[in-house]
């Protein structure tokens, strides 16, 4: 059984009105991993009916023609989760055991089959940065491929980042040895750094600011607009990511 969600459906529908109402224009649904939970139909298709462009990051193991047949119609894309060529780094990586190519295929087969478009995103760290991705990218074949350099975050993955790290230096050489696949975009741990905007399930913002996450108040208490205020955001980084998203 699916577990549920941690708050009601109702709480989950109210806020995406609130950030409708507020200007929001796209929700990027990941997780954890979002198709664990059972009520993720009837969100996606509540958020398409505000007009909301919605799309989910996923590992790809509840990606089945059953779930794309409940909500192609209501995303714009599903982006998948590979960090390897080799299902033996996937294994290390705590993706599956042993089978995670095989199910991302799988979960590829079922999305086309909807039409649903996919795009692919990789981390790279210390068991990665040497490999070459492109035989398994070049199956996927995705409309857009974010490469990102694992991050710090204090309190949630200091023991296995210390680890996994890289350098910046490493992190460039895998992009460049993948410069010549299309529409990859790179992102490094600084261009990372407080450009994104997060929602916990309760509706609160959280920002990665100097290795560790701040939060807000919930935007369902205080609104967005104040929500926003309690956290660090570049909008020049956002307006560089955005910019390398567009032009893919």
């Amino acid at each position: 059984m699916k577990p549920r969600l941690s708050v009601s459906i109702e709480s989950a529908y109210k806020l995406i009105r609130k950030l409708r109402d507020s200007g929001v224009k796209r929700i990027n649904f990941a997780g954890g991993e979002p198709t664990l939970v059972s009520e993720l139909p009837l969100i996606l298709n509540y958020s398409h009916s505000l007009g909301i462009v919605n799309t989910v990051v996923t590992n790809g193991t509840g990606v089945t023609v059953n779930l794309m047949k409940q909500i192609c119609d209501a995303i714009h894309a599903v982006k998948l989760s590979v960090d390897s060529a080799d299902d033996e780094v996937e294994r290390k990586l705590g993706r599956g055991y042993g089978q995670h190519l095989s199910t991302i295929l799988k979960a590829v087969e079922a999305a086309r089959k909807y039409g649903v478009e996919i795009m692919a995103n990789t981390v790279v760290t210390s068991l990665n940065w040497k490999e070459d991705m492109h035989t398994i990218i070049e199956r996927i074949e995705p409309s857009r491929w974010k490469v990102f350099q694992v991050l710090p975050v204090k309190d949630q993955n200091l023991q296995e980042y210390n680890y996994l790290k890289i350098t910046g230096t490493q992190f460039l050489e895998f992009v460049k040895r993948h410069e010549d696949i299309p529409h990859m975009i790179p992102e490094d741990n600084s261009l990372m750094t407080e450009s994104y905007l997060m929602i916990d399930p309760i509706g609160r913002l959280f920002q990665n600011k100097d290795s560790k996450y701040t939060v807000s108040d919930s935007i369902l208490d205080v609104g967005l607009k104040k929500a926003f205020a309690q956290i660090s955001f570049d909008r020049y980084k956002y307006d560089l990511r955005e910019k390398g998203n567009e032009e893919c």
